[in-house]
């Protein structure tokens, strides 16, 4: 397995968060015209062929140029994970478990850029180039002299950089600040577990808490490998049956409810419970379900910190402790698995894991597009199209608010929960499923609707 060199190291450690905002910030010029990126960059066009051209010796790379499309690539990452998401889903309705794996790995892969890139570390083949706190593009280690020789290329690179990313500290900041349950950061919910105390969690501590073991992504991509270039019926298989991947999509879509304070309520809330029960460990070195007295009195501790009515205080008091929703959503229970490829579960676990780092992803480039004061108007210019080319809305006929994008799929969850409820005793076929529910399986595969919500636009 390859791995990182200490001049990779080097270069990565130097990608800066702030250098990306600053550079989103002047991408406001082109965009009142209507555009991501100038006509007159030199990356907009053939982007790879031009990197590399300006990678030979006697030229150089166009540091501005190639900082304007790392930080544009990180909203577009993200909405093209989400879309790729949904066509996996769409396999998944026909029982296409190869495609269905195929499309979910680059799901995974598409968030990982998207994340990478907010912290300004571009993905480009096999050269690739961080964006410094001075605003210049550095290569990411010795470039290579010739194509794709002796280099990491996109697929090795972007994990061993995510996981690299995610065993730094700068990576807790991050994650301490998107997730917000309750419209309270993730930091502030844990500041008194940290208090008197030497723990402090790393992003891949709570990634792996989440379900998110990255090293599960590599496997991933083996997998993919074989669902994309190895004939697929060579040997017998069991399909998962029409019911469960029903339940399995319903339940998926169904943590992703927006409210008007959270665009990822009711997940980011599992993953706060999992977090507590993660710190709760590190820092009594008990687990949580054997010392259940002692957690509730942890938690009653976090709680009183954050001042809540007394009212909101005992539901959390009561869900924090799994006295209510007990289990962890299908998401979060079937990333954590690591079946054969050949289990019937396995390309759900790995659409579970494309979607819990397409959360984080959309999570990082919706703080990106707060802090540089970006909003709905300000890139209408790309999402109302977008919706259209998508099929979410005619074109004129967007919806008032991007959340409104909701209530189709609420409909949509509400017919599919009771089709599950009239067909619980029997075994429907893929065909039933899809004669059945034609119409509303296509919204379902429509998660470019939770990019939309999920970016705050």
């Amino acid at each position: 397995m390859a791995k990182l060199n200490s001049l990779q190291k080097s270069a990565l450690r130097k990608s800066s968060r702030e250098a990306v905002q600053k550079t989103f910030a002047r991408l406001r010029r082109p965009m009142r015209r209507n555009k991501w990126l100038w006509e007159k960059n030199v990356y907009r066009e053939k982007c790879i062929k031009t990197l590399w051209k300006h990678t030979q010796p006697g030229s150089s790379v166009n540091t501005n140029d190639l900082a304007d499309y790392i930080a544009a690539s990180t909203a577009l990452h993200c909405a093209d994970g989400w879309g790729f998401l949904g066509r996996a889903l769409a396999c998944h309705t026909y029982g296409d478990s190869d495609t269905a794996r195929h499309l979910g790995y680059y799901a995974e892969l598409r968030a990982a850029m998207s994340l990478l890139a907010t912290e300004g570390i571009g993905i480009f083949d096999d050269r690739h180039f961080v964006v410094d706190l001075g605003n210049t593009c550095q290569p990411i280690g010795t470039l290579p002299k010739a194509k794709k020789r002796g280099w990491l290329g996109t697929h090795a690179i972007t994990w061993l950089a995510l996981e690299h990313w995610a065993n730094r500290i700068s990576s807790t900041d991050i994650l301490a600040e998107i997730i917000q349950p309750a419209g309270i950061p993730l930091r502030d919910w844990l500041r008194t577990l940290s208090t008197g105390s030497s723990w402090r969690p790393i992003g891949s501590s709570w990634l792996k808490a989440w379900g998110l073991d990255l090293r599960r992504l590599t496997d991933d991509r083996d997998a993919r490998n074989a669902a994309s270039y190895r004939p697929t019926h060579l040997n017998p298989v069991t399909s998962l049956d029409a019911l469960s991947s029903s339940n399995f999509m319903r339940n998926l879509w169904e943590i992703f409810e927006p409210s008007a304070g959270s665009s990822f309520e009711i997940l980011d809330r599992h993953l706060l419970r999992l977090s507590l029960e993660v710190g709760f460990r590190a820092i009594s070195d008990k687990k949580p379900e054997l010392y259940p007295n002692e957690f509730a009195m942890t938690i009653r501790t976090v709680l009183n910190a954050l001042a809540l009515s007394e009212s909101s205080a005992q539901h959390w008091q009561d869900f924090l402790t799994r006295k209510i929703e007990h289990s962890d959503p299908i998401i979060i229970s079937e990333a954590r698995q690591s079946d054969k490829v050949t289990d019937p579960r396995h390309h759900i676990q790995v659409l579970s894991r494309a979607t819990l780092l397409l959360r984080v992803a959309t999570g990082a480039c919706a703080q990106l597009l707060r802090k540089t004061g970006f909003g709905n108007r300000d890139l209408e210019f790309w999402w109302k199209p977008f919706g259209v080319e998508r099929g979410l809305w005619e074109n004129g006929n967007e919806p008032m608010t991007l959340m409104d994008l909701w209530a189709d799929v609420e409909m949509a969850l509400k017919e599919t929960r009771e089709w599950e409820i009239n067909n619980a005793r029997k075994t429907p076929s893929f065909a039933r499923w899809r004669r059945d529910k034609g119409h509303t399986i296509p919204i379902l595969a429509e998660c470019e609707r939770i990019a939309l919500w999920g970016l705050g636009l």
